[in-house]
């Protein structure tokens, strides 16, 4: 589903929570526990819908992106009614998890969406690992401008790219 090699999602994944332990050296913000938890699942949503979409509609998608010039979350929400990360707070709350993992969970994508600084932390998580897997390329549904992300951070202009180099190195160890 949504066009991503076997393995893919779970390294994605994996790199986000790897992010969540790195984020804490790089930022003066105290870094929730449950920060981990919502960057490893902060895609969920994406993996329901990768097994129970048929293929045509994960197609139309990619077609509305194409056609329209929109983002992954429009054009989800546009032929389904909503998208992958709200889908996955669907899930969060049958899980009865926090209500700050729901929020990371739901707005990895839109964190100025939200008041608390999970959404924030989750979508740097998500940033660092696109960068590192490239799991959407040009249907990106990430912030096109993640300075937001990065100064409610606190993270000065070389972190993130510090981050990411420190995340790929600990992947590699992980993948070993």
């Amino acid at each position: 589903g949504f066009g991503l090699a076997e393995g893919v999602l779970w390294r994605h994944g994996v790199a986000a929570a790897l992010t969540i332990e790195l984020l804490q050296t790089r930022t003066h913000l105290a870094i929730p526990p449950e920060s981990l938890t919502a960057a490893l699942l902060h895609d969920v949503g994406k993996l329901i819908l990768s097994r129970v979409l048929p293929p045509e509609l994960i197609r139309q998608i990619r077609q509305v992106q194409e056609d329209e010039h929109i983002n992954r979350l429009q054009a989800e929400r546009e032929i389904l009614g909503f998208h992958h990360g709200e889908l996955g707070g669907d899930v969060s709350n049958f899980w009865n998890l926090p209500e700050p993992i729901h929020a990371g969970i739901v707005h990895h994508h839109t964190p100025d969406r939200t008041s608390g600084i999970m959404a924030y932390i989750t979508c740097f998580a998500n940033l660092t690992a696109e960068a590192i897997e490239n799991t959407t390329g040009r249907l990106r549904a990430i912030p096109e401008d993640p300075t937001s992300v990065y100064v409610r951070l606190g993270m000065g202009p070389d972190d993130p790219q510090t981050v990411k180099e420190l995340v790929e190195t600990r992947l590699e160890e992980v993948r070993e």
